[in-house]
């Protein structure tokens, strides 16, 4: 069997894994932030969180 030789193109630089672990729990950490300002619920504990709202 011939060997394909398929060409591979980098074509935006190597990833720093960090760098994006970080920006991806900063963009989930407003995401949460949001929500919870929104719909007066904590999502990280799944409770009501403290606010004009009462939950029954």
């Amino acid at each position: 069997p011939a060997k394909s030789t398929r060409v591979r193109r980098n074509l935006f630089g190597p990833v720093d894994h960090e760098q994006l672990q970080q920006d991806f729990q900063h963009m989930l950490h407003s995401s949460m932030e949001g929500a919870q300002q929104k719909w007066n619920f904590d999502f990280l504990r799944d409770m009501p969180a403290k606010g004009l709202l009462q939950w029954e």
